[in-house]
């Protein structure tokens, strides 16, 4: 029977998310003199085409939606803006996603909602066509589904699988323990092998404390000499590929700079949309920065949005 959920302190978060070596070139970091506070996304409404939106932090915070932001979205559609909910929760298929933001009160449905599962089930499929009797060692899934994801797996808690899987893959650490963090740097010692990220998050903003994510675990073990790492979801190309490719099924004259990317994370969200060309916005009060001293944050990462939404200002 798996525990509770394991949690980080904001200081570990944060310095997991400094210690990543993913990095931009000065000129892509922005500027902290350009920064826009706005009250909310209404406020930049005519100035994009489409908004990429995060889900923990931007739509609701653990179980509860973000005040305010149901009608939000609403408003937002009505006055012709295209909206993609871009997640790096991995855990469910789409179906669940849906779910979870339908009883949160969002209108969406499955062709409104993008996760880094779906950009991880793209490189496994062509994995699986390369390497067919491939095994991957999976993270606890607590008896959710892989069935949609192409090629053999394995799950973690099953006995001998560290030791006969040929990769390992994290998608969630929902179920996951500090033995299985252990038993995975002593399977990686042993014998190194890849190492893919369905979720590259550290953490996950609840409204009482910050959950220990997929990409906290990977990061622990990313300098083990040589373990390859593979990362699917923000702020890596994949995931912005597929939701550029899907807003153009509706805008297919969509321009880049007419794209606002939302999110609560720097090191995620506005990295990713930087990287990428999009312009981006920072929300504060219910996501990873909440209750910091904004500026300071921003510049110790260097990473700088276009526009900063919260009830404190900038």
């Amino acid at each position: 029977m798996s525990g509770p959920r394991l949690q980080l302190d904001f200081d570990t978060a944060w310095h997991s998310y400094l210690n990543d070596p993913i990095a931009l070139p000065a000129d892509q970091r922005g500027d902290p003199h350009s920064v826009r506070a706005i009250p909310d996304l209404l406020a930049v409404a005519d100035d994009v085409d489409a908004m990429l939106l995060d889900g923990f932090g931007v739509l609701n915070c653990g179980d509860s939606a973000v005040p305010g932001m149901t009608a939000m979205l609403q408003e937002l559609a009505e006055r012709g803006v295209s909206l993609l909910v871009v997640s790096n929760g991995a855990t469910g298929q789409i179906q669940d996603a849906v779910k979870k933001y339908r009883d949160l009160g969002f209108d969406l449905s499955a062709p409104d909602i993008l996760t880094s599962r779906d950009a991880t089930r793209e490189a496994l499929a062509q994995h699986h066509r390369e390497n067919p009797q491939w095994v991957w060692g999976v993270s606890p899934m607590g008896g959710r589904p892989l069935d949609d994801l192409p090629g053999h797996f394995v799950c973690l808690s099953e006995a001998g699988a560290w030791d006969l899987v040929d990769g390992f893959l994290l998608v969630t650490t929902l179920h996951w323990e500090d033995a299985h963090s252990t038993q995975l740097r002593r399977a990686l010692a042993r014998r190194p092998r890849p190492v893919w990220v369905a979720n590259p998050d550290v953490t996950a903003p609840f409204i009482d404390h910050y959950s220990l994510e997929p990409g906290y675990v990977a990061r622990c073990v990313a300098g083990i000499e040589w373990v390859e790492t593979a990362w699917f979801g923000k702020p890596h190309p994949d995931v912005y590929a597929l939701a550029l490719s899907r807003l153009k099924l509706k805008l297919p004259a969509l321009s880049r700079d007419r794209v606002l990317m939302v999110g609560d994370s720097p090191h995620t969200d506005i990295l990713g949309a930087r990287a990428n060309g999009l312009k981006s916005c920072l929300t504060v009060d219910y996501g990873l920065l909440r209750g910091q001293d904004l500026r300071s944050r921003l510049a110790e990462c260097g990473i700088w949005p276009d526009f900063v939404m919260s009830e404190r200002g900038w």
